[in-house]
C-alpha cells in the first residue's frame, strides 16, 4: 500500500521541479553566483536545463541584431572574415554590447562596438547606440612557451573612429586607406589567422 503513495509523491515532486525550471528566469540564475551554485550542487538537470534555454535566447538574439541593425549587416557585407557576439549579455556584469570583428589582410583586426538593449525575453534588440569602431595592426605574433600567442602592436596604426569615418570606408568597399594609413595587403603576419578571433 505505502509503493503507490510513494511513487505518487515522486511523480509530483518531479512536476514541482519541472514547473520550478520553467518559471526560472535564466538570467537571474547565472546572474547570482549563490543562486547559480545552490541549483548545480540540489539540481544539475534544472542547472543544464537554464545552460541550453540560454545559450538558445543568445542565439536568437544574434540572429535578430544580424537582420535588424544596419550597422551589422554593413559590416558583414564589407568584412567577410567575421565574428560577432554579445558581451555582458545576461547584462549584470556590465552594459549589453554587441561585437563584430573582422580580419583583413591577415594582419589588420577591425571591430565595432555598440550598446543594445534587449527585450525581457533576451532574444529581440530593441534599441541600440551608435557604434564604435577600431582598427589595429599587428606587427608580429610569438608563441609562448605554454602555447599561447602574444602580439604586439603597431600603435600608429591604431585608430578609433565612428560612424562618418565608417561611412567613408564604406563607400571605399573596405579600402582601410580613407582613415589615412599606408595599407600593407600583401604582407600576413604568421599565425595572425588561426588566431585573430581570440584577440
Amino acid at each position: 500500500m505505502r509503493l503507490p503513495a510513494i511513487f505518487f509523491a515522486c511523480l509530483m515532486l518531479v512536476a514541482y521541479i519541472g514547473r520550478a525550471v520553467a518559471q526560472t528566469n535564466a538570467a537571474s540564475v547565472l546572474a547570482d553566483p549563490n543562486l547559480w551554485i545552490d541549483m548545480l550542487r540540489t539540481n544539475p538537470a534544472g542547472a543544464e536545463a537554464v545552460v541550453q534555454a540560454t545559450k538558445a535566447k543568445y542565439e536568437q538574439a544574434l540572429t535578430n541584431g544580424r537582420t535588424t541593425i544596419p550597422f551589422v549587416r554593413e559590416f558583414r557585407t564589407i568584412f567577410t572574415n567575421y565574428v560577432d557576439f554579445i558581451s555582458y549579455y545576461i547584462g549584470q556584469a556590465g552594459p549589453q554590447t554587441w561585437v563584430s570583428k573582422g580580419s583583413i589582410h591577415g594582419r589588420y583586426l577591425i571591430s565595432m562596438h555598440m550598446h543594445i538593449k534587449l527585450d525581457e525575453t533576451g532574444t529581440n534588440i530593441v534599441s541600440y547606440d551608435p557604434p564604435e569602431f577600431e582598427l589595429n595592426e599587428t606587427k608580429q605574433l610569438r608563441k609562448l612557451s605554454d602555447g599561447r600567442v602574444s602580439g604586439d602592436d603597431v600603435m600608429e596604426n591604431f585608430r578609433r573612429f565612428g560612424p562618418a569615418e565608417w561611412q567613408k570606408i564604406l563607400e571605399s568597399k573596405g579600402d582601410l586607406s580613407v582613415l589615412g594609413i599606408t595599407v600593407k595587403t600583401n604582407n600576413p603576419v604568421p599565425l595572425f589567422e588561426e588566431n585573430w578571433k581570440r584577440f
